[in-house]
């Protein structure tokens, strides 16, 4: 298949699970990033994965706080004893 196709098959498979919306393959590494981010892989490692030189990219653009690390935060945070 060519990029072209894989993106046609991509957005319909997107389309019908989820209902309108721009949906294109960068999707798919944006929300990988995301999850190794989440699972705290170090950015090293990711960055070699995934091909970037500067860890800049990865921490300004990928290490958004996904609701499942702000859930981990308050989770330790209310588990903390004095």
């Amino acid at each position: 298949y060519g990029p072209d196709t894989l993106s046609r098959v991509f957005k319909k498979a997107c389309t019908e699970a989820l209902g309108e919306g721009q949906y294109n393959l960068h999707m798919l590494r944006h929300s990988h990033i995301s999850l190794l981010v989440e699972m705290n892989i170090p950015i090293k490692a990711i960055m070699e994965r995934v091909g970037h030189s500067d860890e800049k990219m990865i921490l300004q653009i990928y290490s958004h706080v996904t609701e499942n690390i702000q859930s981990s935060l308050l989770t330790k945070l209310n588990d903390l004893t004095f």
